[in-house]
């Protein structure tokens, strides 16, 4: 299992990638904050983040596979 500051620095990036390369995604970014709990003191441990993580790529993969199919 990945340390939470990997995970950390995964999501960034990823994120990053996405708001510069995708921004037509940054709406789906807002939906996709029902992965980690929004809950006062909410328990953000490996499989969080982990979830997260893979919800991201999922979104970024499907849309790219499905954009490029549409371009061609």
């Amino acid at each position: 299992m990945l340390h939470p500051d990997k995970f950390q620095n995964e999501i960034y990036t990823l994120l990053t990638k996405i708001e510069e390369e995708y921004p037509e995604l940054s709406p789906f970014l807002d939906e996709n904050l029902v992965t980690i709990p929004y809950i006062e003191h909410p328990k953000l441990d490996d499989e969080t983040f982990s979830r997260y993580l893979d919800d991201l790529k999922q979104l970024l993969y499907h849309y790219t596979n499905n954009h490029q199919k549409n371009k061609a």
